[in-house]
């Protein structure tokens, strides 16, 4: 666990240092063992112009799987990391909810300004 909590204190680093917005590739599914996972991709610029991704969460979703229960989740990783500041556009396939969930992140008063102009389907 000291590797995965060491990496993920790098990653913290490099996207709160990163020189332009953070994007981010967001997917859901069900595994084969029938759990909601969410993985976070963030997508950036480091400070000498070299583009990055770096994996954020690769997360169980709780209850169901609506707009607003993963807006939840996205904002709670995004805070974790500390970039709320950096919230730039969001990449996802064309569900349903992936709309949901961007209206719900743009009603959040923690990214002001954050709007649905940033999805991109």
């Amino acid at each position: 666990m000291e590797t995965f909590y060491n990496e993920q204190q790098r990653v913290k680093q490099a996207v709160q240092s990163a020189a332009s917005k953070i994007h981010f590739t967001v997917d859901l599914w069900t595994s084969s063992n029938s759990l909601a996972l969410l993985g976070m991709i963030a997508h950036y610029f480091t400070e000498n112009g070299q583009l990055c991704q770096s994996v954020l969460a690769l997360r169980e979703l709780e209850g169901q799987h609506t707009g607003e229960n993963q807006a939840q989740l996205i904002m709670k990783i995004i805070t974790e990391y500390g970039i709320v500041s950096k919230v730039g556009y969001f990449m996802m396939d064309n569900a349903e909810n992936n709309e949901t969930m961007i209206r719900a992140l743009s009603a959040s008063k923690d990214i002001l300004h954050f709007s649905i102009n940033n999805l991109i389907k």
